[in-house]
């Protein structure tokens, strides 16, 4: 909670991920989705896979970024300065995103 309280409305919050931090950033993303509706929630790091799984289990999680993050974090701000929602024209490798009826998408 105190985490979560220090955030004024933000559009997207990216975790890294490893495996002492996981669950933390499980919780404070929660908090975060709960809190902040239309927040876009990144997950990456070593302990994200190449697969939906985190989507079924963790649906405020809005996409994961697998392997080397750093460019596709920073094309997906870029991308969302420009509003674009169809992330399936996203030109960026190594994302996997939800949809709304717990579908999933990779590229």
């Amino acid at each position: 909670e105190n985490i979560v309280a220090k955030y004024d409305n933000p559009d997207v919050v990216g975790f890294s991920t490893v495996i002492w931090n996981y669950q933390l950033n499980i919780a404070v993303a929660k908090q975060i989705k709960n809190k902040f509706k239309n927040c876009f929630i990144v997950f990456g790091g070593p302990c994200i896979e190449n697969n939906d799984k985190i989507f079924k289990e963790h649906p405020y999680i809005d996409m994961t970024v697998y392997g080397e993050g750093e460019q596709v974090f920073k094309d997906l701000l870029l991308s969302r300065l420009k509003n674009v929602t169809d992330w399936g024209k996203f030109a960026i490798n190594r994302i996997i995103y939800g949809g709304k009826n717990n579908e999933s998408y990779s590229q």
